[in-house]
């Protein structure tokens, strides 16, 4: 299963491959690297940041109390579709 959190707006059309992001590092990456678009404004990022909310809970799965944790991207998302 290839699971992507796409964002598709005029022009441009963006697409985030979920599985990749297994730690908090690689989710800030995301999200600094989105800010950077000249296209993305700040309801894009509270959008950006409540997709990646409500699919991940971060602060249990990959940074509770600043504490980095690695999650099994594959596992999260098979359990999450089985909910």
């Amino acid at each position: 299963m290839h699971l992507v959190l796409t964002w598709k707006g005029d022009p441009e059309h963006y697409s985030i491959p979920l599985a990749e992001i297994k730690d908090s590092a690689k989710m800030l990456d995301w999200i600094f690297q989105l800010r950077m678009k000249t296209w993305v404004t700040n309801d894009i990022m509270g959008d950006l940041l409540t997709a990646f909310q409500d699919l991940y809970r971060p602060q249990a799965t990959l940074c509770g109390a600043g504490i980095g944790k690695k999650l099994n991207a594959k596992k999260h998302f098979d359990d999450l579709l089985a909910a």
